[in-house]
């Protein structure tokens, strides 16, 4: 008991000092470029030293690269609950209702602007969620796909789970076109009704035997 509190007691310090960075850089960027903003100013902003910073993260990009981690984060517990026999386009349309709350999804738009607008953030976010992005439509949709078909290959697997994660990103670009105000209860049904039309378009490929 006595040995396992202190370490409770850091992680939770470590996750309170974490959210205190993203909350800094995500107020800084209301007034200011990614591209002028420093990891003094968000240091200072989150009332932590420089030198804390980096404890945390090896630059600003990675504070985006974090926040999209933990989408993905949340995409894997929603998709591990799912009824195994789902089929998949109706998991992964389930998770996205599931995750995107009007809060949530406010919040992630938030990130995905600011990564969209910086090419050096974009493709930080890109190569650091690459290896969790794989794994996650190995793991999610392999299964599915295999379970659908006893002559899945791998590399149907891979091409079709990328092609999900690629449906996801479209739908979600062609939803920020149309919507630059605050995010509400109608946006947030457009969002759900948008990333289903592009998992709809993968339907006859993902569940052909």
């Amino acid at each position: 008991m006595t040995a396992t509190a202190p370490l409770g007691r850091r992680e939770a310090n470590k996750r309170r000092t974490r959210e205190a960075v993203v909350q800094a850089a995500e107020r800084l960027l209301q007034t200011e470029r990614l591209e002028t903003l420093t990891a003094e100013k968000v240091a200072d902003a989150a009332g932590i030293s420089r030198r804390t910073f980096f404890n945390y993260f090896p630059s600003v990009e990675a504070v985006y690269a974090f926040q999209a981690q933990q989408v993905l984060e949340d995409f894997r517990t929603g998709l591990a609950a799912r009824p195994p026999d789902e089929p998949l386009v109706d998991g992964a349309k389930a998770v996205v209702r599931e995750v995107f709350t009007v809060e949530a999804l406010a919040h992630a738009v938030q990130t995905w602007r600011v990564v969209d607008g910086s090419p050096a953030a974009n493709r930080y976010v890109l190569e650091s969620t690459h290896e969790s992005v794989a794994a996650l439509g190995e793991e999610w949709a392999g299964d599915r796909l295999r379970s659908a078909s006893a002559g899945t290959t791998g590399l149907r697997v891979a091409v079709l789970a990328a092609a999900c994660v690629a449906a996801f990103d479209v739908a979600r670009r062609d939803w920020l076109a149309r919507h630059d105000g605050p995010v509400d209860a109608a946006g947030r049904t457009d969002f759900i009704h948008t990333v289903g039309a592009a998992f709809e378009v993968l339907r006859p490929a993902v569940e052909t035997a």
